[in-house]
């Protein structure tokens, strides 16, 4: 069975004192018995569960923010996609459609497909920079490393 709601709010009351008190460097041994611990260790322990709590939290709120930018970026994405595959024809200053000399139609305009082209490459960086896809890769270098000191004789290092 769950905690009820008092207990709730008295457990966030000793944890509020206790990070506080961490945060101050008080060391557990002033402190425990004052905030209901049986121990230093049970103080301890309970301030590592704190601390883990409030990462999870954190980790997952960065997750539904990364989650919210991916899907901001795919429907980003998909509009650029609409205009980079439509056909554009070039207007006059009047507003009429320019007449291709060669075939007699529409003179097609490519600069907004380009233009799309662009954007996409520039939506699929963000993209690749929210998932990490582009992050830099460690290389670990093992191995026996030999100096040589030029100009001195082995002798004279003794």
């Amino acid at each position: 069975m769950g905690k009820n709601r008092a207990e709730k709010i008295a457990v966030a009351a000793r944890r509020t004192k206790l990070v506080e008190y961490r945060r101050q460097r008080r060391p557990y041994r002033d402190f425990y018995a004052e905030l209901g611990y049986s121990s230093i260790a049970a103080a301890s322990k309970d301030f590592c569960r704190v601390l883990e709590e409030n990462l999870t939290a954190v980790k997952m709120g960065i997750e539904l923010y990364r989650e919210s930018a991916l899907l901001e970026l795919d429907d980003l994405a998909a509009k650029a996609l609409t205009i980079m595959n439509a056909t554009h024809y070039a207007i006059a200053p009047g507003g009429k459609t320019v007449v291709d000399p060669i075939t007699g139609g529409p003179l097609v305009d490519h600069g907004p497909n380009l233009a799309a082209i662009d954007r996409l490459l520039r939506i699929q960086e963000r993209q690749a920079k929210v998932t990490g896809l582009d992050a830099a890769t460690k290389v670990d270098i093992t191995g026996d490393v030999k100096y040589e000191i030029v100009g001195i004789a082995p002798e004279d290092l003794g």
